[in-house]
């Protein structure tokens, strides 16, 4: 299994438009030790955040897990050790930014664009779309697809409890902001995510990757 780092976190699934600064204000407002550096690579989807010491980084690890950021949760894991890195690229200790941004790189590529080889059949017949608009329901999502010229199979957006209201009632349950759509094959999950990667639900822009089976 891969070794993992227990001072850089590896933040992944960020929306597209998320700056270093943003980033900054998120990690420097938990208080306590501030991060020694935080790396944002131009393709933007995942970042490293790296701490002096273990206390500081589980401290951050804790509080900012699935923290709401603009419209989706921080998701947030351990970054696997850059020793395992430089051996795949021969890159030497002292470049260490360098090993950092081929580890989100190369998680980026296994993540994103899963091909057989990489998902070893996990490439799956779903696909994973964030931003969505918090009002979107599984029905207009799956509606979404069919005017593309797709059949999806099924259709999921996860939900989280409502806060409790003043007379004691729960809420409607509120939209995590991201779902999965499950098509017939590979080949049709694919190319919906081609056809529909970037475009406009209910005034949201979709940002779509294949879903890799667990």
């Amino acid at each position: 299994s891969v070794k993992r780092s227990k001072t850089t976190i590896l933040v992944k699934n960020l929306p597209f438009d998320t700056s270093l600064e943003d980033l900054t204000k998120v990690f420097h407002a938990i208080g306590g030790d501030h991060p020694s550096q935080i790396l944002l690579p131009p393709s933007k989807t995942a970042a490293l955040v790296e701490y002096g010491h273990a206390n500081d980084a589980r401290r951050a690890f804790r509080r900012l897990a699935y923290k709401k950021f603009k419209h989706i949760p921080l998701y947030l894991e351990w970054a696997p050790l850059s020793e395992e890195a430089r051996e795949q690229n021969q890159a030497t200790p002292a470049a260490d930014g360098h090993v950092v941004k081929d580890v989100v790189d190369k998680d980026l590529k296994s993540n994103a664009l899963s091909t057989n080889e990489a998902a070893d059949e996990s490439v799956s017949q779903s696909i994973y779309i964030k931003n969505l608009n918090f009002q979107t329901t599984e029905e207009q999502l799956k509606s979404a697809f069919t005017k593309a010229g797709f059949k999806p199979r099924n259709v999921r957006i996860p939900t989280k409890a409502a806060p409790l209201k003043k007379s004691g009632a729960s809420g409607e349950p509120l939209s995590m902001g991201y779902g999965f759509v499950e098509f017939g094959s590979e080949e049709d999950a694919l190319n919906a995510m081609k056809s529909l990667q970037g475009k406009l639900i209910d005034g949201h822009a979709v940002s779509i990757q294949l879903s890799a089976k667990n």
